[in-house]
């Protein structure tokens, strides 16, 4: 297996725990963080990045590049968005959860930390 990284991953702590078990390789992703056997295309967020990215409308300009891309595409939220520091509601969460996953067809998977994020880049 064969994992492309995009260099501006390389201070979340995922090079590393990817390194140990993955032939990987820095690169500039145009976007995704991560292209897996040059097939599927992952955009990685931290729970508290996916609100972030939610309340500055990054979100959507994200998957719309990723589904622009060709490859298939995940996105990847490591963590709880419902249990984050931020004042967005529930509803505002969940339906750009829905909105990812049923209007612009982007499978979302859940992880609960670093190492499960790289197993799951696996399977």
């Amino acid at each position: 297996m064969r994992i492309l990284v995009d260099h501006r991953e390389k201070s979340s702590g995922m090079f590393e725990e990817l390194g140990n078990r993955f032939e990987i390789e820095s690169g500039n992703l145009s976007s995704g963080d991560y292209l897996i056997n040059l097939r599927i295309l992952v955009e990685r967020k931290t729970a508290r990045d996916f609100v972030l990215s939610l309340v500055d409308t990054r979100l959507f300009r994200q998957v719309r590049r990723m589904k622009n891309q060709g490859f298939r595409s995940v996105l990847l939220v490591e963590g709880n968005p419902f249990e984050t520091d931020l004042d967005v509601s529930p509803e505002a969460i969940k339906g750009a959860l829905l909105s990812v996953a049923v209007i612009w067809q982007l499978p979302v998977i859940f992880s609960g930390s670093r190492t499960e994020t790289a197993l799951s880049l696996i399977h």
